[in-house]
Parts: structure tokens; sequence; C-alpha cells
């Protein structure tokens, strides 16, 4: 008023900033309803809700705008909506909302495009309201009753324009009143109760509280909340909340301020909606570049792309710049002024937070915070608060574009998204701790005036929607899908510019301009081999033509090259690359497009030639078997190479499927893709259709890998690893070719492309196994807990179904290749590099980061290193002494595969080396000369390099030859030109005179079929009939497994096998079966009994008393069990567990002295425990 202008012009102010005041449209419907003043007819009333309406509308400094009454027709609602929207800037609708025959605002609604974000809130009076936006404007559509859209625009309609005008407090005001008499609310929604306040102060009920009764409303001159099934008692104090004109316009000034807190998630919705819709906080300017950073909820987005496509769309002129610096398991603890590098693992010198901001030359940081911090739960959240508050204030200090300093907004977690699926981890223990860290960032982000994205409450509703339509938007409750991210952006887009965000349906084009970006990028920013382009390595230095290198030089002089010198050549390439397709994005979004040719990228500086010149000509495999000499009794053929299959080049794992189909992966980019590489890592497939033993058919399943070090069958696909992430891939229309995947586990690091996780193998309980070389910093995101970090070497045992993630052998490994189970479920583990060799169940123990078992001895004296792979001989094509056999491939040095003979050693187990020979050397010493069952003349072909091996369908045995002469990373320069791309075989080794075994049939096969397979010697039979019922109904397969367990004779050799093969089947499906286990437990068999410990130990939170039945198995006679139940108590948190671990020394000889692997198991499981009391 005139009075604020004169105040303001005396103290010197020359302009304010002000609000343009909203033009609201008024819109009753109703074939009833006539004006008043107008004569009524029969069944008809007069409209009084736009005159009230109106009144309130410029109490909140709005202008209303009433429209014509609309009657009750599809056609006429929707005419009244359009005009109604395209004359003003909101509007409100009376009638119409609820679920009759003759209520079609909804319906008008949705027929003009309008998006209705909710309908239907907890509260009494106005249930039927509906809050839905259209081209940015707001649709409010409140119920036909009067006192129902009274309440309603005080409570939920009143906060968003006052919002909207700039209003910092919203809320309708309160003072202290006492009850005169008692309220009662029987119903399950919040009432909202019309009162009347005496002189006194005293509280009376306004009268009858039907939503039709006007004369409570009038008078009445407050209102007071009375929760669900609740009585407020007289003598009461209770809040009122005025419900009269000069009571709103004294009491804003005067009263105490008080939130509404609505319970259920529509209210929750509502209040996000509105703070974030009306905001309009986040302003982005022409030619700024915006960064994320944070956790897997901002990492996966990059590659579904949904969001920033959006923001291209709505800013075609802008040309933006967007880089995504996030990465799975980041905590806001590493991004502070001091950040705690132990909160954001990354490779040796890879480079802090603020040095990649200010690479991108950030202007805008998103950053995406909460869910990994909210594990630490309440306790947890003042030192949250803290770490934010300290990341807002750092971060907007920097100036990382030389433009100024950095602008942030903050995003908060999404909500877990529940499920009825048992074997989806819960979400109900999530939500309260992602809630309260939600709300934390709201309170830190106000506190510091920074933009807050509350993502919490949409993907709360998003949920409830999906599970209407029998969707599901995440894939393991907590990471969204690629629908979930597409169902998400539109969401996040309303609350950072205010309106509804542009049709996503319609940018394919652009979306797909932004994906091959983002792909680009992803490449450069979490490249392969970071040890040798930032790294300890990439200060290598080598010259052409002279053997060796030095160490520690980064820029040499020529003519040394080091590594840091080409790869980070390469990585401007790929900057370069990325912008070429930013420029593509800016075209696009014009509507235009531009093609990306990269012909500008910068030179790379290469090493004229190698360091070893003497590279020895390839023999082809023909020949090259003239060259290698296999165990007596033995054939070796050559199955496949790359004369026939160009394809096969450097293969590195492989394994047969159910149809009895050869997979190999294919690495011909080793050690890793070149930015200009046109020839990309593959995942083949190799058929002999006319059983010659001889490959015919190659095809492509999965193209445009990089450095693809392991995979696994799973279910009806693959699994894959594709560094930093692990994919599931699957070929969904029967074309063989993968056309579906899903971003499975993120996080695993590769700064040694050899040490990137491999030689993936599955237990025979349905567990797949990752691992971590020397030099690595993984720490990936699970929904059942805090981040899974580790430093270096690592063995982590991960649950495909159930997504359950642990470290399962964190150990001074240097890069563990090898890991194979015996036919009863023993475990070994090889450590590639030494080729060191262990009996795994003695060091698989839980032990808590960032702690490491101790030193273990190797179960074999192995004659040779490194070992790239291994395998167990379990065929009967091979001689009965010859099963259970231990096979260990080398490729330096002795190059060929050893044999290993396994036998009992007390708890654990021993290797002995067979194929030896001893001989007289020329001085008349006794000399062991090992020839293996496999072994190439180095002389001959120096580039033979056996890599992986597998039982095939018929029995014989097949392995890869990987087919390089320089292997080393540290030996040559990465870029070496003598680096083969070219070749790889695949060899077949059978048995003379022994018959090559039936296959049998797996794929396609009913449930019966493939349960009866289980009683087949062979282990990868029983393993591909596994993963074949993986792919049945569960309910089905165990009702069947019982129906198969119960008809097996007791008579049968093998009962205690087969038996276990049924407990592994129920662990293969997530169904304990407590019967079934104990039962197993009390096998004759010391070997089933062993399993069963271990599966004991997975099912302890699902089993009744635990330990009581671990105690049971640390008195066992056999050290094996008494192991495994040792094994299993460290995985416990309570000292009672000490106690039934160390019962086992009561059956040793000397408890004193007990066997080496008791011991070692018994020390590192007290070392755990110690801390529990």
């Amino acid at each position: 008023g005139a009075g604020h202008l004169n105040l303001l012009a005396a103290i010197g102010t020359a302009s304010v900033r002000v609000a343009k005041r909203p033009r609201i449209a008024l819109v009753a419907t109703g074939s009833e309803l006539r004006p008043p003043g107008k004569p009524l007819a029969p069944g008809q009333i007069y409209e009084s809700n736009r005159p009230m309406l109106a009144a309130l509308l410029a109490e909140c400094g709005a202008e209303a705008r009433p429209f014509p009454l609309v009657p009750d027709t599809l056609t006429r609602t929707r005419s009244a909506l359009q005009r109604a929207f395209a004359e003003c800037d909101a509007v409100v609708t009376t009638g119409g909302a609820s679920v009759g025959q003759l209520d079609f605002v909804k319906a008008a609604f949705a027929e003009l495009g309008g998006s209705q974000e909710f309908w239907r809130v907890a509260i009494k009076p106005g249930k039927p309201f509906i809050f839905g936006t259209l081209a940015g404007k707001f649709l409010f559509g409140l119920p036909g009753n009067p006192v129902s859209a009274f309440v309603t625009f005080l409570l939920l309609v009143r906060p968003a324009l006052l919002r909207w005008q700039g209003a910092t407090e919203t809320s309708l005001p309160a003072h202290p009143g006492t009850l005169a008499e008692a309220l009662v609310n029987r119903g399950d929604r919040r009432h909202f109760v019309r009162v009347r306040v005496d002189a006194e102060g005293r509280v009376h009920s306004a009268g009858t509280q039907a939503s039709h009764m006007l004369h409570s409303l009038a008078a009445a001159n407050g209102l007071v909340d009375v929760p669900p099934g609740t009585t407020l008692p007289a003598g009461a104090a209770v809040p009122i909340k005025p419900a009269a004109a000069r009571q709103l316009l004294t009491c804003q000034a005067n009263c105490h301020r008080m939130k509404l807190k609505f319970l259920l998630a529509a209210g929750a919705l509502l209040a996000a909606s509105f703070t974030q819709l009306l905001a309009a906080a986040v302003e982005l300017k022409p030619g700024e570049n915006v960064a994320l950073i944070g956790n897997a909820l901002a990492d996966r987005m990059q590659h579904h792309g949904w969001l920033e496509t959006l923001v291209h769309a709505k800013f075609p002129k802008h040309n933006l710049v967007f880089r995504n610096l996030a990465a799975a398991g980041d905590e806001v603890a590493g991004f502070t002024e001091k950040p705690n590098a132990a909160f954001r693992m990354r490779s040796e010198n890879f480079g802090t937070s603020d040095d990649w901001l200010k690479r991108v030359q950030a202007d805008v940081v998103w950053a995406f915070f909460g869910y990994n911090e909210s594990f630490a739960g309440e306790a947890g959240l003042a030192n949250f608060k803290t770490e934010l508050a300290r990341v807002i204030k750092h971060t907007t200090s920097q100036n990382y574009s030389g433009k100024g300093n950095a602008r942030l907004v903050l995003f908060s977690p999404i909500a877990a998204e529940p499920s009825s699926d048992p074997n989806r981890p819960p979400a109900a223990p999530l939500n309260p701790n992602l809630k309260l860290y939600t709300a934390a960032m709201a309170e830190v982000a106000k506190a510091n005036n920074v933009p807050f994205v509350d993502l919490f409450a949409p993907s709360t509703e998003l949920y409830a929607r999906a599970a209407k339509a029998k969707q599901t938007l995440t894939f393991n409750t907590v990471h969204l899908t690629e629908a979930g991210d597409r169902a998400l952006a539109p969401e996040a887009f309303r609350a950072l510019f205010g309106e509804t965000a542009p049709d996503a349906a319609k940018l394919g084009k652009l979306r797909a301009a932004v994906l091959d970006k983002n792909h680009e990028y992803h490449r450069r920013y979490r490249t392969v081999d970071g040890y040798n382009v930032y790294g300890g390595r990439s200060g290598l230095a080598f010259e052409a033509g002279k053997g060796g290198f030095k160490q520690g030089i980064k820029e040499p002089e020529a003519p040394l090259l080091s590594n840091y010198q080409t790869m980070q050549d390469e990585m401007k390439q790929r900057d370069v690359k990325t912008a070429n397709r930013d420029q593509r994005i800016w075209a696009v979004a014009k509507g235009g497009d531009a093609k990306v040719t990269d012909d500008n990228l910068p030179p790379v500086r290469l090493l004229p030639s190698s360091n070893k010149p003497d590279i020895k000509p390839f023999l082809s495999g023909e020949e090259s078997i003239k060259h290698i000499t296999v165990s007596k009794g033995t054939k070796l053929t050559l199955f496949a190479d790359e004369k026939q299959f160009p394809e096969l080049a450097s293969p590195v794992q492989m394994a047969f499927d159910t149809k009895g189909r050869l997979w190999v992966a294919a690495w011909p980019s080793y050690p890793e893709l070149r930015p200009t590489d046109k020839v990309f890592d593959k995942l083949l497939i190799f058929e002999d259709t006319n059983n010659d033993g001889r490959a015919d058919k190659c095809s492509t399943f999965l193209d445009g890998l990089n450095c693809p070090t392991g995979f696994q069958f799973y279910k009806d696909g693959v699994i894959v690893v594709q560094a930093p992430d692990v994919w599931f891939v699957r070929d969904t229309n029967g074309d063989g070719k993968a056309d579906w995947k899903e971003r499975v586990v993120m996080g695993l690091d590769s700064a040694d492309s050899h040490h990137t996780a491999n030689a993936m193998a599955v237990s025979p309980g349905g567990e797949s196994f990752l691992s971590d070389g020397v030099f690595h910093r993984t720490q990936m995101e699970t929904p059942w807990g805090p981040p899974v970090r580790n430093s270096d070497g690592c063995i982590y045992r991960w649950e495909p179904l159930t997504h359950k993630l642990e470290r399962y052998v964190p150990y001074g490994f240097a890069n563990p290749h090898g890991k194979v189970w015996d036919r009863w479920g023993n475990d070994f583990i090889t450590d590639a590099t030494g080729n060191a060799n262990y009996f795994a169940p003695a060091f698989s123990g839980m032990i808590d980061a960032p702690a490491k078992h101790g030193n273990l001895k190797q179960f074999w004296n192995r004659p040779s290193r490194p070992c790239p792979g291994t395998a167990m001989i379990s065929s009967r094509h091979f001689p009965e002494d010859w099963q259970g056999n231990f096979l260990n491939a080398n490729v330096i040095g002795l190059q060929g595969i050893f044999r290993v003979k396994v036998s009992e050693d007390g708890a654990g187990l021993k290797g002995e080396t067979l194929d030896e020979v001893k001989e007289k050397d020329a001085k008349g010493k006794d000399v062991t000369k090992y020839t293996g069952l496999v072994m190439g003349n180095n002389e001959m072909i120096p580039n033979f390099r056996p890599a992986a091996m597998d039982i095939a369908p018929d029995g014989s045995l097949y392995f890869v030859d990987w087919a390089k002469e320089l292997i080393g990373h540290m030996q040559h320069h990465i870029r070496d030109p003598h680096r083969d791309k070219t070749h790889g075989r695949i060899y077949r080794l059978t048995y003379a005179g022994r018959p090559l075994l039936k296959p049998v049939k797996i794929d396609g096969e009913p449930v019966e079929k493939l349960l009866a397979a289980l009683q087949t010697p062979e282990d990868g039979v029983r393993t591909r009939a596994k993963i074949e019922l993986s792919k049945h109904d569960s309910t089905k397969v165990i009702a069947a497994t019982k129906k198969w367990l119960a008809g097996l004779s007791k008579t049968d050799k093998e009962y205690e096998h087969h038996r276990l093969e049924g407990l592994w089947v129920h662990q293969w499906h997530n169904v304990v079966d407590e019967a079934l286990l104990k039962d197993v437990l009390k096998s004759p068999d010391h070997r089933a009994r062993a399993a069963a410990t271990r599966v004991l130990c997975y099912w302890r939170d699902r089993v009744k008393e635990p330990l009581a039945l671990l105690k049971a198995q640390a008195a066992d006679a056999h050290p094996r069990v008494r192991l495994e139940a040792i094994r299993a108590c460290s995985f416990f948190t309570t000292s009672a567990a000490a106690e039934v671990a160390l019962s086992a020394l009561e059956k040793e000889a000397n408890p004193d002295k007990p066997d080496y692997y008791i011991k070692y198991c018994l020390d590192e499981t007290l070392k755990q425990l110690g801390k529990f009391k």
C-alpha cells in the first residue's frame, strides 16, 4: 500500500522485487447450479462456490476470473477448461472431481493433455481433490460441496498461490485454544473440524460437520485438525487455524507459524509439487556447463539420458554442456574442502572432485547424495548435515569455470520401491531413513540458500502408479531401470524449472544424440587401465628397439615415450570426440542435425617400433599343435582359429551354455580400446553343427564391448563384466543377438585391465563371484547396506537373484584369476600373478573392511607362474583317477596346463603335480621335467598362452589360446605396435580309446527332467541344469524338487550327493527349507555335512537358532565340517558366536596344536568377533 511505498522511499530503496498477481480462472461445474438471483427449477440449487473462492483468492493477492457455469457433459467441461487454461495462469474448478457418472473434470483434463499428479487426499472434508499440470499451468480441482471447497482451498490452494508470489511462509497461521467439548474422529482420514472460538478462548464445535452443512461453516471462525481414530478430550490445548477472512489477515502477523504435515503419500507429493513446481529456482544460462556428482542415481542417469534430454529440449539455443562425474558408492564426505578419499574411491592419481569439476569447467553442479549415507540411520543424521553444509559452502566458493563461483543444486535420494517379490530387497527398512535424509537435505539446502529437488516424494507416487499397472521401476528396489528413469525425469525437470517437461515421446533423436555423447564421455571419465593412464605405471617410459624401461618418468624426452604421454593424448582425443557429440546435440535440439566425423582429433604419440623387435611369426593353429605335447593317452585337435573365424581374437574366457554351444569372450582391443578403434570386443558363440569336433559356425551375440574380462550364464541371459559395471544381457526376440541389458552391479574398478573382474564362475548354490586385483579402488552400491568398498585384491560374493553383495575373500592378492569348485562345493582360488593357489573355505569368512585376512599357505606347490585360469576335471570321458583333478593354466615360463591330484589334508585339501618326469641333467643332478597335461614349446610357439578351460557336454576338454607374444603391461609400452589384435585359437583335448559322452539335453527341458540331470556325475551338466531350472517359476521348481528328493533311493551310493544337490537347488532359488537343511547337516558323508554348513551360514538369518545348529557342527567328527562351522561363526555379531567357534577345539587331538586350517580360520574368526560383546 501507500504506507509501504513511503517507508521504502524513506530508507532509500529505489526498486523492489515484486510478483505479478496471478489470474485464476474459477470454473464451477454442475447441471443443477444456478446463479444467485435467478429462479430455481426443481432439482436446482444456487451456486455459492465462486463468490466464496473469489473472496479467498483476493485475500491471497490473486485476481479471480469467474467463468460461466458448466453443465455436466464431457464436451462442455473440456471446452471450458481449454478456454480457462488459455486465458489464465491457473484454473480452480469446483465439482466434477469425484467418481460419479457426471464427474467429467478428470476426463476432460486428460483429453487436453493434462498430467494428473494425484487425485484424492486423506483429509475430511475434501477427499476428492485433483492436482495436475498442463503446459506449465496448474489445475486445482476442488470438491463441489462448499465446505469441502473452502477447506481444501485453505489447506492446499492458498499455500501454492502464496508461494507462487514469492512468500516464504505459506502455512496457515495458528493460535492456541482450549477445547470446551470433546472432538471425536472415528474415521481413517484427518478431520479438519469447523469450530467456534469464544471470547475466553474456549473452542466449541461449530455444529454438524457434514460437508454440505453451510451453517456450521458460516458459524465457524477456526479449524481444528483431529487425527484419524482420535478423540481430543475437553480441556485439551489445541492449535486453531483461522477460518474467517479477518482472522486470516490478522493472524498472519501475530500467530505462531505451523507447517501442515500430511502422513500419506498424496500429501507428501502435494508439498513436494508445490515447493518444486512453484520455486523455479534453477537458472541455466547459455553456454553453461553442468556437472553431475554423487551416487549411482546420478551415475545411472548418463546411461538412460532422459533428464538431460528434457533439459536440452527446453533450452535448444543454450548450447549446454553436461558432464557426468558421478560414481556408484560416492558419499558426501568425499566432496568437502578436505575430502575423505574413503568415501569417493578412485584409482591412484585419478584426481579429486575439484580437479574434475575444473577440468569440465562446471558452472552448475547437480549433487546427488543421501542414499548411501542413509544406512547410518538417525545416529548419522547430524554428521550428514554437517558434511553436506561443508560441501555446499566449498562448492559454491569455487570458480571452476573461470566465469564465477559455481551454483549448486541438491537432489535427494529416491524412495525404495515396495515389492511382493520375495527375492527383491524389502523397501520397508530403507524408506524411513531415506525420508529422514531427504528432509535433512531440504533443511540444509534452505539454510544455505541453494535449490533442493525432492525425488523421494515423487518416486513414491510413481511406484504406486507402476504397481497398479503391475510394473516395476527399479531392478533391485533402489536403482532405477530405464523405464524408472524415464518416469522420474519429468518430475525432476518440473522441480528444477517449475513447468511441465517436454513430451519425451517426441525426443527420440535428441536422446540418441545425448546417449552417444554420454557413452563417449563415460569411456573417458571411467577409462579402463587408469593405472597406466594416470597412475603409477603411467610413468613407465620405453625406447623403440631397446629392451627394458625406465620408471617414474611421466614426461620423458625423446627417444623415450611414456605410457602417460600416449594415454593422455588418447584422453584428449576422447575429450574432442565428446565435444563433437555436444555439437550434434545442440543441432538436434534446434530441430536440425549434424554429422559427427571426428576428423579433428589431435595426434597421439606412439613408439615407431617395439622395444622387443625379435617377435617370432605366428604359426597357424594346426601347425602349432606340432609343437604342443599332451599327456599320454590324450589327443589335441583344433576346434577354431582366427584363420577360419577372424572374430576370434584374444579369447579370454569361455563356457558352454545349456544348448551345448561354446561362448567365448574375445578381447582384440587388449589392453583396452583406443579412441579410434573400429573393431570392438565381443561375446561370440561357436557351434559344431555336424559333430566332427570342429567349429563350423560363429555368431556374435554382443558387440561394442571394451575388455569383457568375464561372463557367466544366468537365467535366460548372460552376465557380462564391463567395468566399472556388470551387465545382465538377454536376447528377447530369439535372433541370437543381445537386445536387452541392465546394469546390475556398478562400481568395479578397472585400474589395470589384467586385474578387472574376470574368470566369472557360478557356485553349486547359484552364487556368482567377482574379483579385484592390486591397484583397484572399488565401491559398489547395494540395497542391503552401505557400499561394499575395497582397496586392492579381493573376491566378492554376489547373489544375482537377491542382489546381496559382500566381500568374500579380502586378501593380499595381486590378481585373483581362478575360482573353481569341486563336486562337493569346496572352492579353490588362484592368484594369477604368482600362481598362488588356496583352499578357499579357510579364508573366506567375514572380516569387516578395510581389514583383510592374513597369510594362508598354498594348497599346492606350483611349478610355474602366472596362471590366467583354472578348472576341474569332471568327465567320465577321462579315466576314473583323473576325476576331480585340478587344472592350472600357465602363460609365462612353462606355457601349458598343469594337472593336479587333489587329496585330503585334515580340514582342507592338498594338491600334487601330475604329468612330471624325473631326469638327470648334464651334471647328473636330479631334475624334474614338467610335461603337464598340455605343454607348449616356448622356442617354437612363444605366443602359445592357454588362458581358460571348460568341459564340453560330450566330456572333452576345451581351452582357449590367448595367442600373444606380448602380454605384460609393465614390460612393454601399453600401445606397443607388436601387441597382437588378430590371433586366437580354441583347442579340444580328448582321451584315446574312451568314448565321448552323450550330451544331456538341457535347454527347454521340463523341470522333472532337469532334476533328473542333477544325478549326472559331471559337474558341468548339473550346473547347466540348475541354470535352466532358474528360468522356471521357483514355486514349481521347489515343489518338484521335494518330490524328486522323496523319490531318491537311499541305497544309491550317490544318495547323499543327490540330497545335497536338492539343498543347492533351494539355495539357488532363495527358498529356505529348514527340515532339509537339518537332514543334510546330519548326513553320514562329511562332505555333505560341510557343504550344508556353508548353506546354513547364508541362511543364518532365516532359520531358527542358527548358533545352536552351528554348535553341533563345531563338534563334528570331521575337521572340515568344524572348519565350515568356525567360518560361519564369523558372520555373526555376538560373542556367543566366538564361543561356538572356540568349541571346535574340543575335537582336536591336541587343542594346543590344532589342524593348520582349523587354527587359521579360528584366528581369523576371533579377529572379526573380538569387537562384539
